[in-house]
């Protein structure tokens, strides 16, 4: 999984995936490990770790296609 490299300005409109502008509702991944990662819902990763990056949206297309059990649906 590669993370979009379009400059959304940390847009929470685009899917942090693609980088397409969301047309529907997104889920939520939790970014982990400074990218490399994402949290499963229920892990609660250390927020204090230098790594963790917090909530991302994501389209449901990029959901079902890279984070299949890894979403929430909202934060």
């Amino acid at each position: 999984m590669k993370w979009s490299d379009k400059d959304t300005n940390g847009s929470m409109e685009h899917c942090a995936c693609c980088g397409r502008k969301l047309t529907s509702e997104p889920v939520y991944v939790e970014v982990i490990d400074g990218g490399g990662q994402v949290a499963a819902p229920g892990l609660d990763p250390d927020q204090s770790d230098s790594g963790y990056m917090g909530f991302f949206p994501v389209g449901r297309s990029c959901a079902k296609k890279h984070f299949r059990g890894y979403t929430h649906d909202s934060i």
